[in-house]
């Protein structure tokens, strides 16, 4: 990802919190519960957030959000509290450790490619958030998915391909590939949400995922938007006038509504 880019996302993620807000994104309005939530695993500390709907009794469907390349920020907050809203307990898993949030381009790049070049760790740190989010109560731990945007993307892919106890995952501008290939067939189903303008997610990149998937006999769909480019969720992002990048309001709008009905498929009503 170039430095112009990272630039670009941080400054429009601090802008997407307040179109959230505003309900430019989703029409439901609904009190939620959200606070961060500290774990441990193997000696670091993590900080993710929790969200829920305010006032919920019983047990409620998880979902797990995996952040971008930048950690976790406000717009995960955001997207967790629109999740919160649509009466799911939702919780960022932190991939990184308590208070490792990159500052830059390069900051991100080293430590998010910590990640892709080191298998075990990625999937030990994912493993463990969502064995931390299992055992909040009010989770009923037979109705879980995932979601990430773009690193985030890639790492829920990651988690479908570990085969962990998911009904599904959906990764939105995400990369296709990861640090592992499916080697047994993947039970989780998957939804990719991904632009057909975006150039980290060529074609090339599509086939060869569908050839993957189809050797898992995988169920899987994948959503390409005409015209959308890489970070199509983040307003404003067309401004900065760097090719394949910028938000597509039909393609934000579209994507999160296919969430929506996969996961009412998933949970049921």
């Amino acid at each position: 990802m170039p430095p112009q880019l990272h630039v670009v996302i941080r400054e429009m993620k601090r802008f997407v919190v307040l179109a959230l807000g505003l309900g430019m994104v989703s029409s439901t309005i609904a009190a939620v519960d959200a606070r961060p939530a500290q774990y441990s695993f193997g000696g670091t500390n993590f900080e993710g957030y929790l969200a829920r709907p305010h006032g919920a009794t019983g047990k409620l469907p998880l979902v797990l959000i995996v952040h971008d390349w930048d950690g976790i920020g406000t717009y995960e907050q955001g997207r967790a509290k629109q999740v919160a809203e649509l009466g799911y307990v939702a919780f960022c898993i932190d991939v990184y450790g308590r208070g490792v949030r990159p500052k830059d381009a390069k900051e991100a790049g080293a430590e998010s490619g910590k990640y892709y070049s080191n298998a075990n760790l990625f999937h030990e740190r994912l493993q463990a958030g969502m064995s931390f989010a299992l055992n909040q109560a009010g989770v009923d731990k037979t109705k879980v998915a995932a979601m990430g945007y773009c690193f985030g993307g890639s790492a829920v892919l990651e988690m479908a391909r570990l085969n962990l106890p998911l009904k599904g995952v959906v990764s939105f501008h995400g990369g296709l590939t990861g640090p592992t290939t499916a080697k047994q067939m993947i039970k989780p189903k998957i939804l990719v949400l991904t632009g057909d303008a975006d150039p980290m997610v060529p074609s090339k990149a599509v086939a060869s995922f569908r050839a993957e998937m189809n050797d898992a006999k995988a169920t899987y769909r994948i959503e390409s938007y005409k015209g959308a480019g890489h970070a199509f969720t983040v307003p404003g992002s067309e401004k900065m006038g760097i090719k394949g990048v910028g938000y597509q309001k039909a393609a934000d709008v579209a994507s999160w509504a296919e969430m929506k009905k996969f996961f009412k498929g998933l949970f049921g009503a």
